[in-house]
């Protein structure tokens, strides 16, 4: 009886009546019962967890398992993380073992192979599991199978990308990695040591396995810092026994380290700029380095590969300014070559020479450099030096040239600490007619749009007390807004007088902001006298717009193939501030587009610092309006990579950023579609 009412039950969500529940059928009902809790990433990780045989949907079995399930246990379902080998591919980039993360994509798990820096997922869009170096449109292996990869039928063949198009490789196979290994065996085979490399100086280090362990996994120890790295198995975010085998997500990185490894020789020589010494006065202040080669910080460098905004990241120096200008530019990718860098290649000698504006004497002038970057002194544990300001990402050599052509310009590494955007693109671009948007502080007034009103909570957390519902077509103040969570203060309607709200649930705007800000173009004058990136005055207001006046000018910037850029205030830090809402404050962005699409109008931005520290709220990536209006999301190619991209909604842009930059130069070329 009571399985012929769980059967009943099973056809209520299997709507198609194929037999078989998916997960859009999954959401639908799930949402109807409690919108807020269950979430796009809600439903993927409980998916992921009952569905046993992989083909993505549930069967009637498995739904059976879910609903007895006790506790919280999926009996043998769902609690442990699999491992796939990739074997048999000609390309030995790609084979090797790849393990579950505790991350989806296309509303599967996502597994990761931390030798080869290659995951696995599945493209929901074209129905196929791929492999590359980051979850993306982008494949350079892929097949063709909704089930998972290693059950997927005998006739159907992997594509691997080789020679510029994808062959068909009949001996490449995916199969489930064996289980049988004990414990202790495990923890035999985990690192002897491990190099843990973050943006927190007191975790960063060389880690020495001990005898002791945690959770039944070997613990870490970093003598330097007296710190331990130890398996939380409370988390369940990952089961491995060795911590360079999984996904650290963020900028935190893990590699596995010889503990008694000897420093690598790195190559002198080469020509020396003696107009910018290795010495303090370069750096601008009595910070400790050593100067390396920028050929000897990649495997495989080159000066240019294929140009594209990921390559820029930011390092320790506060000129996130300049990094972000620098992704700005790296939309257009043929622009450092061709229109700044003389050094066209890989220059042995090391000298290289770029050409950037010079607003006092109003011409342009050449830049002559060595190679030599500034490194952190090197410790036992890191197999090559770490630069101290900008990264080498993706191999490639111009970001850290760049960045150290503008500090010989501006005099020291130093003097780069603060500036504005649209005065590295005047050195770029030799436009010195930048333009400055400030935004009106204001406390914005809402209405209540959603239908049945909205649940009021203590807290910002969704889990914080209930404290009632406010009514439709209630006024409130906004006194804080994070994301998708507002504080606010009623002012008409029924309702509970002060609480936390949503202003989006299921991928649809509930409340609608009714008081828009308002924006001033001032007059922008910057240093005459010396070159200085983070001296500006503003005078005379040149213009204002509403909220709609400032959209159709953002848009007309992007039509025009403009640089542009945004930044946060604050009152409360003197230096970068990470919000709730994942921005930071006191901190530039790049803007990449802005877009309207069915009357609901996008901007797009990047983080320089080029990791998951991005915007959580309406429209972000794991966003549930992304599913709600897939159109959209087909339309401007939504990727959810974490490499500092995000989109967001134009109201929640202009009531967050409260200065915009432009610089108004109609660049070469258009934008290349690096985020579809």
């Amino acid at each position: 009886m009571e399985n012929a009412a769980v059967l009943e039950a099973f056809k209520k969500f299997d709507k198609d009546g194929d037999g078989s529940i998916t997960r859009d059928e999954l959401g639908n009902v799930l949402r109807t019962l409690d919108p807020e809790e269950w979430t796009e990433q809600e439903l993927d990780r409980l998916l992921g967890r009952v569905d046993a045989n992989g083909d993505g949907k549930l069967q009637v079995e498995e739904f059976l398992r879910w609903i007895f399930a006790e506790d919280g246990q999926f009996g043998e379902f769902g609690n442990t993380f699999q491992s796939i080998i990739i074997q048999g591919s000609s390309r030995d980039d790609l084979n090797g073992e790849y393990i579950q993360q505790d991350d989806f994509y296309g509303g599967r798990p996502v597994f990761y192979n931390a030798e080869k820096g290659k995951y696995l997922f599945f493209n929901r869009k074209h129905q196929r599991w791929q492999i590359f170096v980051r979850t993306s449109w982008k494949a350079s292996a892929r097949l063709y199978t909704k089930r998972a990869p290693h059950l997927a039928s005998e006739e159907l063949a992997w594509h691997v990308y080789t020679g510029g198009k994808f062959v068909e490789e009949p001996s490449m196979a995916a199969v489930l990695a064996p289980s049988d290994e004990s414990d202790e065996q495990k923890c035999a085979k985990a690192a002897e040591a491990v190099y843990i490399k973050t943006r927190w100086s007191n975790v960063t280090g060389g880690y020495v396995k001990t005898e002791k362990t945690n959770y039944d996994r070997p613990a870490y120890y970093n003598e330097e810092g007296n710190t331990w790295l130890l398996y939380d198995g409370r988390a369940r975010t990952t089961e491995v026994f060795s911590p360079e085998l999984t996904d650290w997500k963020g900028s935190t990185t893990a590699v596995r380290v010889d503990p008694k490894r000897r420093e690598a020789d790195y190559s002198q020589g080469g020509w020396i700029d003696d107009a910018f010494p290795h010495t303090q006065e370069s750096i601008g202040n009595s910070r400790q380095c050593e100067w390396v080669r920028a050929r000897d910080l990649a495997e495989k460098p080159a000066l240019f590969d294929d140009i594209e905004p990921a390559d820029v990241c930011q390092g320790a120096l506060g000129d996130c300014w300049l990094i972000a200008a620098i992704a700005g530019a790296a939309e257009f990718p043929n622009f450092f070559r061709d229109h700044l860098f003389e050094t066209k290649e890989i220059n042995e000698d090391g000298k290289y020479r770029i050409r950037l504006y010079d607003w006092i004497k109003k011409k342009w002038t050449v830049i002559e450099i060595d190679d030599y970057i500034p490194c952190k002194p090197r410790k036992w544990y890191e197999p090559v030096a770490s630069t101290i300001f900008s990264e080498v990402c993706n191999e490639q050599l111009y970001v850290v040239l760049m960045e150290k052509a503008f500090a010989k310009f501006a005099g020291s590494y130093q003097a780069l600490n603060g500036g504005f955007s649209f005065l590295a693109w005047m050195a770029m671009t030799g436009e010195t007619d930048v333009i400055g948007w400030w935004r009106q502080r204001h406390q914005p007034k809402w209405d209540v749009t959603g239908s049945r009103g909205l649940i009021v909570r203590a807290g910002c957390d969704l889990q914080s007390e209930k404290l009632g519902r406010l009514s439709y077509g209630a006024v409130f103040e906004e006194v804080e807004k994070f994301g998708y969570r507002i504080h606010f203060k009623k002012l008409e309607g029924e309702g509970p007088e002060e609480g936390w709200l949503s202003c989006y649930i299921g991928g649809y705007q509930v409340a609608k902001c009714r008081s828009p800000a308002e924006w001033k173009q001032m007059e922008v004058n910057y240093a005459r006298e010396k070159i200085s990136f983070g001296t500006l005055r503003t005078s005379s207001v040149q213009d204002r717009k509403d909220r709609e006046g400032m959209w159709k000018k953002m848009q007309e910037y992007d039509r025009a193939n403009f640089l542009m850029g945004a930044s946060i205030h604050t009152d409360r830090h003197e230096r970068e501030h990470r919000r709730e809402d994942g921005l930071v404050e006191a901190h530039a962005y790049s803007v990449i587009h802005a877009a309207e699409l069915n009357g609901v109008q996008l901007i797009c931005c990047r983080n320089p610092w080029g990791n998951k520290m991005e915007w959580n709220g309406p429209w972000c990536d794991q966003s549930d309006e992304w599913s709600a209006h897939p159109e959209i999301a087909e339309a401007l190619g939504v990727d959810e990579k974490a490499d500092g991209l995000f989109w967001m909604d134009w109201e929640s842009f202009e009531q967050t950023f409260t200065m915009v930059e432009i610089c108004p130069k109609a660049m070469p070329a258009e934008r290349a579609s690096f985020h579809k």
